[in-house]
């Protein structure tokens, strides 16, 4: 497998800070990778450390060069009130590979268009993203994120308030599109049942320490029940890996 991350003895933090320490992963070509811990305990702070924004206090983390990043950010970060349509939020996506005063093609409205019938809204695309549902609007800005065809994407809390369908329908999008490009996929969440369903390599966060491991080796009712401090059970129902809180 090809390495596109290398994170070798990192510690991340604000000031005087501490936020995670000895982070050591590797993120290769093809990884399915879910990001598990409680609120605050560093999930957001690791994904924008990969993704150039916070320099390591301590440590080196290496990118493979030309890295190509695609970012879908919680849905509560993103400004409601600019009266764009869904076309013109996807190709916000295109941005980063233009020229700033270059203009907009009509090759790159059928990249748009393209990406917008794969999440299944092209019908949407001269609707006012602000208008949308919560789950619709996730489901743009996922298109924006594919759009630039990036080598990895990363999801921070990519279902955060959404109903039970709309989780479901966001993660199956992400999970056939890595099946369909082998495109490398990170997400954090700190909803349990979906990193089980999803991930086939998870991280824990713990005590300010990151472990990697298979999933079915990380989550485990010992491991759930300690970094959580209640019990938490993890049992298998028809071969599918199912997490009970009490």
């Amino acid at each position: 497998m090809s390495k596109l991350v290398e994170i070798s003895n990192v510690k991340l933090g604000y000031k005087s800070k501490t936020v995670l320490k000895e982070v050591n992963a590797t993120i290769s070509k093809g990884d399915f990778l879910g990001i598990v811990g409680p609120n605050g305990s560093g999930k957001t702070t690791l994904l924008r450390s990969i993704l150039g924004w916070i320099k390591p206090v301590e440590g080196t983390l290496v990118l493979k060069d030309g890295l190509r990043f695609g970012y879908v950010p919680q849905r509560n970060n993103v400004d409601h009130l600019f009266p764009l349509n869904c076309l013109e939020i996807v190709l916000m996506g295109l941005y980063a590979g233009k020229n700033p005063l270059e203009r907009m093609k009509s090759s790159d409205d059928e990249l748009a268009r393209a990406e917008l019938k794969n999440v299944g809204l092209l019908h949407f695309e001269k609707e006012l993203f602000r208008n949308l549902s919560g789950g619709q609007q996730q489901r743009i800005l996922l298109a924006r994120a594919l759009v630039g065809k990036p080598d990895i994407l990363i999801l921070d809390e990519p279902t955060n308030g959404m109903d039970l369908a709309s989780e479901v329908a966001v993660l199956n999008i992400v999970s056939e599109v890595h099946e369909r490009t082998h495109m490398t996929i990170l997400f954090v969440t700190h909803l349990l049942h979906l990193v089980a369903r999803y991930a086939k390599t998870v991280g824990i966060i713990q005590d300010h320490q990151l472990s990697f491991g298979e999933t079915e080796q990380i989550l485990t009712t010992e491991n759930l029940s300690s970094l959580y401090k209640m019990k938490v059970e993890v049992v298998k129902i028809q071969n599918h890996t199912v997490v009970l809180m009490p």
